[in-house]
């Protein structure tokens, strides 16, 4: 009968541990830097009420 050879650890050997995956010292990946279009404001939209109508008043 061989002889099987010993189960391997699943821990890799301290003297070797695996790096972690996306994180070079920064952010994780899935965490996109801030960009200009984060830091920039959003661009003025036209309200939703029309500019001749005063909010607040019935419609008539």
């Amino acid at each position: 009968m061989p002889v099987e050879p010993p189960v391997q650890p699943t821990t890799p050997p301290a003297e070797a541990p695996d790096p972690d995956p996306g994180q070079p010292g920064g952010p994780p990946p899935e965490i996109a830097p801030p960009g200009p279009d984060i830091d920039e404001p959003a661009p003025e939209t036209t309200p939703s009420i029309d500019p001749g109508i005063t909010p607040g008043q019935p419609v008539a």
